[in-house]
Protein backbone atom coordinates (compact mmCIF):
# COMPACT_ATOMS: atom_id res chain seq x y z
CA UNK A 1 0.00 0.00 0.00
CA UNK A 2 1.59 3.15 -0.82
CA UNK A 3 1.33 6.37 1.79
CA UNK A 4 0.24 9.64 0.63
CA UNK A 5 2.89 12.37 1.50
CA UNK A 6 1.51 15.68 3.02
CA UNK A 7 2.68 17.43 -0.83
CA UNK A 8 0.39 14.30 -2.96
CA UNK A 9 -2.30 15.23 -0.47
CA UNK A 10 -2.23 18.77 -1.68
CA UNK A 11 -1.26 18.88 -4.70
CA UNK A 12 -4.46 16.11 -5.52
CA UNK A 13 -6.69 19.11 -3.85
CA UNK A 14 -5.09 21.61 -5.93
CA UNK A 15 -6.42 19.66 -8.85
CA UNK A 16 -9.60 18.94 -8.24
CA UNK A 17 -10.37 22.80 -6.98
CA UNK A 18 -9.60 24.10 -10.47
CA UNK A 19 -11.50 21.22 -11.62
CA UNK A 20 -14.62 22.53 -9.95
CA UNK A 21 -13.87 25.61 -10.30
CA UNK A 22 -14.01 25.95 -6.49
CA UNK A 23 -10.63 27.54 -6.08
CA UNK A 24 -9.32 29.31 -9.42
CA UNK A 25 -11.15 29.71 -12.77
CA UNK A 26 -11.71 26.37 -14.95
CA UNK A 27 -10.40 28.27 -17.96
CA UNK A 28 -6.85 28.31 -15.98
CA UNK A 29 -3.69 27.98 -18.38
CA UNK A 30 -2.24 24.55 -16.88
CA UNK A 31 1.18 23.64 -17.89
CA UNK A 32 4.93 22.24 -16.06
CA UNK A 33 7.00 25.08 -18.07
CA UNK A 34 7.19 27.99 -15.11
CA UNK A 35 10.19 30.30 -16.85
CA UNK A 36 7.75 30.55 -19.99
CA UNK A 37 5.31 33.55 -20.47
CA UNK A 38 2.07 33.39 -19.30
CA UNK A 39 -1.02 33.24 -21.47
CA UNK A 40 -4.80 34.74 -20.88
CA UNK A 41 -7.39 32.74 -20.23
CA UNK A 42 -10.10 32.08 -22.58
CA UNK A 43 -13.07 34.54 -22.25
CA UNK A 44 -16.11 32.89 -19.92
CA UNK A 45 -18.59 34.78 -21.49
CA UNK A 46 -22.02 32.59 -22.52
CA UNK A 47 -21.17 33.21 -26.54
CA UNK A 48 -22.60 31.88 -29.32
CA UNK A 49 -23.35 32.05 -33.42
CA UNK A 50 -26.58 32.74 -35.34
CA UNK A 51 -26.82 32.70 -38.88
CA UNK A 52 -28.65 33.66 -41.73
CA UNK A 53 -30.22 33.27 -45.22
CA UNK A 54 -31.78 35.60 -47.62
CA UNK A 55 -33.58 35.37 -50.95
CA UNK A 56 -32.85 32.76 -53.57
CA UNK A 57 -35.18 34.20 -55.99
CA UNK A 58 -35.04 34.80 -59.84
CA UNK A 59 -31.85 33.38 -60.15
CA UNK A 60 -32.00 30.66 -62.87
CA UNK A 61 -32.14 26.80 -62.80
CA UNK A 62 -29.09 26.66 -60.00
CA UNK A 63 -30.53 29.00 -57.42
CA UNK A 64 -30.98 26.28 -55.53
CA UNK A 65 -27.70 24.53 -55.78
CA UNK A 66 -26.75 27.43 -53.99
CA UNK A 67 -28.90 27.13 -51.13
CA UNK A 68 -27.68 23.63 -50.77
CA UNK A 69 -23.64 24.87 -50.74
CA UNK A 70 -25.08 27.09 -48.21
CA UNK A 71 -26.42 24.26 -46.05
CA UNK A 72 -23.36 22.12 -46.18
CA UNK A 73 -21.48 25.29 -45.35
CA UNK A 74 -23.76 25.49 -42.33
CA UNK A 75 -23.59 22.32 -40.89
CA UNK A 76 -19.95 22.71 -41.08
CA UNK A 77 -19.73 26.10 -39.05
CA UNK A 78 -22.24 24.67 -36.58
CA UNK A 79 -24.34 27.92 -35.00
CA UNK A 80 -26.87 27.40 -32.83
CA UNK A 81 -29.83 28.00 -35.11
CA UNK A 82 -30.41 29.27 -38.94
CA UNK A 83 -32.73 32.22 -39.70
CA UNK A 84 -33.72 32.37 -43.49
CA UNK A 85 -34.89 35.89 -43.90
CA UNK A 86 -37.49 35.68 -46.65
CA UNK A 87 -38.22 34.56 -50.64
CA UNK A 88 -36.70 30.42 -50.14
CA UNK A 89 -39.33 29.97 -52.99
CA UNK A 90 -40.25 31.43 -56.36
CA UNK A 91 -43.62 31.96 -56.04
CA UNK A 92 -46.44 33.71 -57.34
CA UNK A 93 -48.23 30.84 -58.53
CA UNK A 94 -51.18 28.89 -57.12
CA UNK A 95 -51.47 26.52 -54.24
CA UNK A 96 -50.25 23.05 -55.71
CA UNK A 97 -46.98 24.58 -57.63
CA UNK A 98 -46.41 26.51 -54.28
CA UNK A 99 -46.49 23.40 -52.22
CA UNK A 100 -44.34 21.87 -54.74
CA UNK A 101 -41.51 24.35 -54.69
CA UNK A 102 -42.12 24.61 -50.94
CA UNK A 103 -41.49 20.94 -50.77
CA UNK A 104 -38.62 21.23 -52.56
CA UNK A 105 -36.90 24.14 -50.62
CA UNK A 106 -37.75 22.43 -47.13
CA UNK A 107 -35.86 19.64 -47.80
CA UNK A 108 -32.98 21.47 -48.89
CA UNK A 109 -33.23 23.44 -45.42
CA UNK A 110 -34.16 20.36 -43.22
CA UNK A 111 -30.43 18.98 -44.22
CA UNK A 112 -29.76 21.64 -41.49
CA UNK A 113 -28.22 19.69 -39.16
CA UNK A 114 -29.33 22.70 -36.69
CA UNK A 115 -32.66 23.96 -36.07
CA UNK A 116 -34.16 26.97 -38.52
CA UNK A 117 -36.78 29.50 -38.34
CA UNK A 118 -38.45 30.97 -41.22
CA UNK A 119 -39.28 34.46 -42.26
CA UNK A 120 -42.06 35.64 -44.80
CA UNK A 121 -41.20 37.17 -48.02
CA UNK A 122 -43.51 38.48 -50.55
CA UNK A 123 -42.39 35.52 -53.43
CA UNK A 124 -43.44 32.83 -50.03
CA UNK A 125 -46.76 34.99 -50.18
CA UNK A 126 -48.00 35.98 -52.97
CA UNK A 127 -50.61 34.24 -55.65
CA UNK A 128 -50.35 34.23 -59.17
CA UNK A 129 -50.82 37.42 -60.90
CA UNK A 130 -52.95 36.00 -63.76
CA UNK A 131 -55.60 34.49 -61.12
CA UNK A 132 -58.02 35.65 -59.36
CA UNK A 133 -55.80 35.41 -55.73
CA UNK A 134 -57.72 34.39 -52.29
CA UNK A 135 -57.90 37.61 -49.53
CA UNK A 136 -54.97 36.26 -47.75
CA UNK A 137 -53.11 34.43 -50.82
CA UNK A 138 -50.64 32.39 -49.84
CA UNK A 139 -50.85 32.93 -45.76
CA UNK A 140 -52.83 30.09 -44.73
CA UNK A 141 -50.55 27.73 -46.58
CA UNK A 142 -47.76 29.85 -44.78
CA UNK A 143 -48.64 28.85 -41.44
CA UNK A 144 -50.25 25.42 -41.91
CA UNK A 145 -46.79 24.47 -43.67
CA UNK A 146 -44.11 26.62 -42.80
CA UNK A 147 -44.69 28.77 -39.32
CA UNK A 148 -46.38 31.46 -37.47
CA UNK A 149 -46.49 35.10 -40.09
CA UNK A 150 -44.97 36.63 -36.57
CA UNK A 151 -43.19 35.09 -33.75
CA UNK A 152 -40.63 35.11 -31.07
CA UNK A 153 -38.48 33.25 -28.71
CA UNK A 154 -35.23 33.90 -26.61
CA UNK A 155 -32.45 31.86 -26.60
CA UNK A 156 -29.43 32.16 -24.14
CA UNK A 157 -30.26 35.40 -22.99
CA UNK A 158 -31.13 37.31 -25.93
CA UNK A 159 -34.52 37.79 -27.97
CA UNK A 160 -35.42 36.51 -31.67
CA UNK A 161 -38.24 38.44 -33.03
CA UNK A 162 -39.53 37.69 -36.02
CA UNK A 163 -41.99 40.58 -38.24
CA UNK A 164 -44.02 40.03 -41.17
CA UNK A 165 -43.85 42.80 -43.73
CA UNK A 166 -46.75 41.76 -46.46
CA UNK A 167 -50.14 41.82 -44.55
CA UNK A 168 -51.35 44.23 -46.87
CA UNK A 169 -53.09 47.46 -47.23
CA UNK A 170 -54.81 47.96 -43.60
CA UNK A 171 -57.73 49.67 -45.31
CA UNK A 172 -58.48 47.19 -48.73
CA UNK A 173 -56.26 43.99 -47.76
CA UNK A 174 -54.61 44.55 -51.32
CA UNK A 175 -50.32 43.22 -51.20
CA UNK A 176 -48.08 44.97 -53.26
CA UNK A 177 -44.54 45.46 -52.74
CA UNK A 178 -44.55 48.74 -54.63
CA UNK A 179 -47.77 51.13 -53.04
CA UNK A 180 -46.53 52.09 -49.38
CA UNK A 181 -50.23 51.82 -48.39
CA UNK A 182 -49.81 47.96 -48.80
CA UNK A 183 -46.21 48.10 -46.57
CA UNK A 184 -47.26 48.97 -43.13
CA UNK A 185 -47.70 46.89 -39.62
CA UNK A 186 -51.39 46.55 -38.22
CA UNK A 187 -52.16 47.50 -35.12
CA UNK A 188 -52.81 43.66 -34.70
CA UNK A 189 -48.84 43.13 -34.70
CA UNK A 190 -47.48 46.31 -33.13
CA UNK A 191 -49.13 45.34 -29.97
CA UNK A 192 -47.78 41.96 -30.38
CA UNK A 193 -44.29 43.61 -30.81
CA UNK A 194 -45.09 45.47 -27.65
CA UNK A 195 -46.30 42.81 -25.42
CA UNK A 196 -42.56 40.62 -26.75
CA UNK A 197 -40.13 43.73 -26.46
CA UNK A 198 -41.72 44.50 -22.63
CA UNK A 199 -40.77 40.55 -21.95
CA UNK A 200 -37.63 40.84 -23.21
CA UNK A 201 -36.77 44.04 -21.17
CA UNK A 202 -33.56 42.12 -19.57
CA UNK A 203 -32.59 40.53 -22.41
CA UNK A 204 -29.16 41.27 -23.56
CA UNK A 205 -29.09 41.33 -26.86
CA UNK A 206 -32.64 41.47 -28.94
CA UNK A 207 -32.60 40.77 -32.57
CA UNK A 208 -35.52 41.74 -35.08
CA UNK A 209 -35.58 40.05 -38.87
CA UNK A 210 -38.08 41.00 -41.26
CA UNK A 211 -38.08 40.35 -45.00
CA UNK A 212 -38.51 43.91 -46.28
CA UNK A 213 -35.99 46.43 -45.03
CA UNK A 214 -38.56 49.19 -43.89
CA UNK A 215 -36.53 51.82 -42.73
CA UNK A 216 -36.01 52.77 -46.54
CA UNK A 217 -38.64 55.51 -46.32
CA UNK A 218 -38.51 56.10 -49.52
CA UNK A 219 -39.98 53.07 -50.65
CA UNK A 220 -42.16 51.97 -47.73
CA UNK A 221 -43.64 55.35 -46.47
CA UNK A 222 -43.46 57.03 -42.81
CA UNK A 223 -43.94 54.34 -40.55
CA UNK A 224 -41.21 53.00 -39.81
CA UNK A 225 -40.20 55.74 -37.48
CA UNK A 226 -42.79 54.75 -35.25
CA UNK A 227 -41.57 51.37 -35.19
CA UNK A 228 -38.08 52.15 -34.97
CA UNK A 229 -38.69 54.51 -31.85
CA UNK A 230 -40.40 51.48 -30.22
CA UNK A 231 -37.35 49.26 -31.00
CA UNK A 232 -35.32 51.94 -30.26
CA UNK A 233 -36.47 52.38 -26.51
CA UNK A 234 -36.75 48.44 -25.51
CA UNK A 235 -32.92 49.03 -26.57
CA UNK A 236 -33.04 46.50 -29.67
CA UNK A 237 -29.32 45.46 -30.65
CA UNK A 238 -30.03 44.95 -34.45
CA UNK A 239 -32.44 44.47 -37.22
CA UNK A 240 -31.84 42.51 -40.18
CA UNK A 241 -34.05 42.57 -43.35
CA UNK A 242 -33.26 41.26 -46.91
CA UNK A 243 -35.47 41.29 -50.31
CA UNK A 244 -33.28 44.12 -52.20
CA UNK A 245 -30.60 41.52 -52.99
CA UNK A 246 -28.08 44.08 -51.64
CA UNK A 247 -25.27 43.17 -48.97
CA UNK A 248 -25.64 46.56 -47.27
CA UNK A 249 -24.68 48.04 -43.31
CA UNK A 250 -27.27 50.72 -43.03
CA UNK A 251 -26.18 52.43 -40.00
CA UNK A 252 -26.07 52.61 -36.51
CA UNK A 253 -29.53 54.48 -35.36
CA UNK A 254 -30.11 55.09 -32.20
CA UNK A 255 -27.86 51.50 -30.87
CA UNK A 256 -30.03 50.26 -33.21
CA UNK A 257 -27.53 48.40 -36.39
CA UNK A 258 -29.11 48.13 -39.46
CA UNK A 259 -28.29 45.19 -42.12
CA UNK A 260 -29.51 44.38 -45.57
CA UNK A 261 -28.87 40.81 -46.48
CA UNK A 262 -27.90 40.08 -49.92
CA UNK A 263 -28.43 36.56 -51.71
CA UNK A 264 -28.17 32.68 -51.10
CA UNK A 265 -28.73 31.66 -55.14
CA UNK A 266 -30.86 34.92 -55.87
CA UNK A 267 -30.73 37.34 -58.79
CA UNK A 268 -27.33 39.62 -58.68
CA UNK A 269 -27.22 43.15 -59.73
CA UNK A 270 -23.79 43.35 -61.34
CA UNK A 271 -24.39 46.76 -62.57
CA UNK A 272 -25.20 47.83 -58.69
CA UNK A 273 -23.05 45.40 -57.28
CA UNK A 274 -20.39 44.33 -59.48
CA UNK A 275 -18.35 42.66 -57.13
CA UNK A 276 -21.01 41.11 -55.18
CA UNK A 277 -21.27 37.32 -54.20
CA UNK A 278 -23.87 34.68 -52.87
CA UNK A 279 -23.88 34.65 -48.88
CA UNK A 280 -24.92 34.12 -45.62
CA UNK A 281 -24.01 36.15 -42.22
CA UNK A 282 -23.09 34.52 -39.60
CA UNK A 283 -23.58 36.25 -36.00
CA UNK A 284 -21.30 36.17 -33.25
CA UNK A 285 -22.68 37.39 -29.84
CA UNK A 286 -19.87 37.52 -26.78
CA UNK A 287 -21.94 38.95 -23.71
CA UNK A 288 -23.12 42.59 -24.19
CA UNK A 289 -20.73 42.52 -28.14
CA UNK A 290 -22.22 41.04 -30.84
CA UNK A 291 -20.54 41.10 -34.50
CA UNK A 292 -21.39 40.12 -37.97
CA UNK A 293 -19.73 38.52 -40.90
CA UNK A 294 -20.60 38.07 -44.11
CA UNK A 295 -19.26 34.68 -45.26
CA UNK A 296 -19.18 33.55 -49.12
CA UNK A 297 -20.77 30.70 -49.69
CA UNK A 298 -18.73 28.05 -51.04
CA UNK A 299 -16.24 29.13 -48.80
CA UNK A 300 -16.50 26.48 -46.15
CA UNK A 301 -14.04 23.59 -46.39
CA UNK A 302 -14.40 20.29 -44.88
CA UNK A 303 -10.46 19.05 -44.56
CA UNK A 304 -12.21 15.11 -43.76
CA UNK A 305 -13.82 15.72 -47.59
CA UNK A 306 -11.76 13.07 -49.77
CA UNK A 307 -13.24 16.03 -52.81
CA UNK A 308 -10.26 18.51 -50.98
CA UNK A 309 -7.36 15.70 -51.11
CA UNK A 310 -4.23 18.00 -52.01
CA UNK A 311 -1.52 15.36 -53.93
CA UNK A 312 1.87 17.07 -53.89
CA UNK A 313 4.83 15.60 -56.44
CA UNK A 314 8.56 16.62 -54.53
CA UNK A 315 11.39 16.76 -56.31
CA UNK A 316 14.05 13.79 -55.79
CA UNK A 317 17.71 15.36 -56.06
CA UNK A 318 19.15 11.91 -54.95
CA UNK A 319 18.20 10.68 -58.91
CA UNK A 320 21.58 10.05 -60.95
CA UNK A 321 20.45 8.98 -64.78
CA UNK A 322 22.66 8.04 -67.48
CA UNK A 323 22.02 8.16 -71.37
CA UNK A 324 20.91 3.98 -70.92
CA UNK A 325 18.99 4.53 -67.90
CA UNK A 326 14.98 4.04 -67.38
CA UNK A 327 13.65 4.80 -64.39
CA UNK A 328 9.90 4.18 -63.09
CA UNK A 329 8.15 7.05 -61.59
CA UNK A 330 5.39 5.87 -59.40
CA UNK A 331 2.32 8.88 -59.60
CA UNK A 332 -0.86 8.58 -57.11
CA UNK A 333 -3.97 9.89 -59.33
CA UNK A 334 -5.97 11.09 -56.80
CA UNK A 335 -10.29 10.01 -57.11
CA UNK A 336 -11.57 12.51 -59.88
CA UNK A 337 -15.15 14.02 -58.93
CA UNK A 338 -17.89 13.19 -61.91
CA UNK A 339 -17.04 15.46 -64.68
CA UNK A 340 -13.84 17.14 -63.75
CA UNK A 341 -10.56 16.31 -66.46
CA UNK A 342 -7.49 15.32 -64.57
CA UNK A 343 -4.59 17.35 -65.68
CA UNK A 344 -0.93 16.18 -65.30
CA UNK A 345 1.83 18.74 -65.08
CA UNK A 346 5.74 17.03 -65.22
CA UNK A 347 8.97 18.98 -65.13
CA UNK A 348 12.30 17.56 -65.74
CA UNK A 349 15.57 19.37 -65.57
Amino acid sequence: MRHLCIKDVLLSSLILLTLSGLSCPAQTILTDRPAARPLPSPDKEDSFTFAIIADVTDAGPNNLDVLKQAVADLNLLSPDLVLTIGDMIQGYCDRPTWLEQWNVSKQILDGLQRPWYPVAGNHDIYWASNQPKPKEQHEPDYERHIGPLWYAFRHKGCWFIVLYTDEGDPNTGAKSISDPNAQRFSQRQIRWLRSILAKARDAKHIFVFMHHPRWVTEEYGQQWSTIHDILAKARVSAVFAGHDHILRFDGNRDGIMYYRLGTAGGAINRRIEPEAFHHFFLVTVRGRQFRVSAVKIGSVYDPQDPAFARYTLLPITQWRIGQDRIVDLVIHIPQIQPGLRPILQVGLT
